[in-house]
């Protein structure tokens, strides 16, 4: 899945919105500081090694959001 902060509302099918606040820091979880929706068609492989580092997490609610849309 991809994240973008590119999108129009009503989001599509496959978008889920993600939760953000425009403060420092951003949101708690996902440290997100801007409007943002993952597209969940968006589906590639990644290994472990590949990642460098990571930000934020995403709360469960979220989560099982999107993985009910992936396809």
């Amino acid at each position: 899945m991809g994240g973008s902060t590119k999108f129009d509302f009503p989001l599509d099918d496959d978008e889920v919105e993600l939760p953000y606040l425009s403060r420092p820091g951003g949101h708690p979880y996902t440290k997100l500081k801007v409007p943002t929706v993952v597209v969940c068609n968006w589906i590639e492989d990644v290994r472990v090694s590949d990642v460098l580092q990571y930000g934020g997490v995403v709360p469960n609610k979220v989560l099982f959001q999107m993985m009910k849309k992936m396809k």
